[in-house]
């Protein structure tokens, strides 16, 4: 929460001194932009980052971004183009080239794709 002063134009005297009003603020809207969420970008020796999914190898590879507008679900990744999954749990140990374990699969699954 926050205080604000605005001018609003009030021809219509509609509103009145000391009222309340809940709103949004939109600084920039960015069509098409590519997002992630937000739980899928961390942080790896200074950089930011996001965990890219291997799927056929079974490996998350550490990708690092440049960010955009950010929400309270969402992270727009300016650069680069990330064309794969990306990794949104568990990455607080991984490291680039780790094997992991895709959803559906078992670990025996998982370990035969070392």
């Amino acid at each position: 929460q926050a205080e604000v002063q605005v001018e609003i134009p009030n021809d219509e005297l509609k509103l009145k001194p000391g009222m309340f009003v809940r709103v949004e603020i939109e600084f920039a809207r960015h069509k098409n932009a590519q997002t992630v969420p937000r739980n899928a970008v961390v942080e790896r020796d200074g950089k930011t980052g996001v965990f890219r999914v291997g799927v056929e190898m079974k490996k998350a590879f550490f990708v690092p971004i440049v960010t955009g507008i950010t929400t309270a679900d969402e992270v727009e990744i300016i650069s680069p183009e990330i064309n794969t999954p990306v990794v949104t749990l568990g990455h607080h140990l991984l490291t680039h080239g780790a094997s992991i374990i895709l959803p559906g699969q078992s670990t025996e699954q998982g370990s035969k794709a070392k």
